[in-house]
Order: C-alpha cells, then sequence, then structure tokens
C-alpha cells in the first residue's frame, strides 16, 4: 500500500474519530438539558441507551434498561 493510500485512511479514521467525538458531546449536552425535564425514568434511560450507543457501537444495546422507582 502506497503512503499516500496510509495516509488518506489515517485522515479518515480520524474525522471518523472526531466526528464520534462531537456526537458523544452533543448526546451529553442533550443529556444534561433534558434530563431536568423528563418525567419519565424510561426517557432518561433512552437517552443513556442512545449515548452508549455512541460510546461503545460494537457492544450489544438494547431496549432492556429497566428503570427502578
Amino acid at each position: 500500500m502506497s503512503s499516500a493510500v496510509c495516509e488518506n485512511m489515517t485522515t479518515e479514521q480520524e474525522d471518523v474519530g472526531a466526528l464520534a467525538d462531537q456526537a458523544r458531546a452533543a448526546l451529553l449536552k442533550q443529556i444534561a438539558v433534558l434530563a431536568p425535564k423528563m418525567n419519565s425514568g424510561h426517557s432518561i434511560a433512552q437517552l443513556a441507551e442512545a449515548y452508549a450507543w455512541c460510546k461503545y457501537p460494537n457492544q450489544p444495546h438494547g431496549g432492556g434498561a429497566a428503570v427502578s422507582k
């Protein structure tokens, strides 16, 4: 593989990593804004699950989140 191709792949990987960081930051910001306004633990769990998908996309996630009262 040529060095130009390797450099291009690295740049693309860095771009994807930066985009993932931006997505995680945006989700955390929204969680902080919305959580105090939510009246449902389930809704907060859904925001947390969205963050988990963004932070750990290769791990299984699901709707099995339970909220105790």
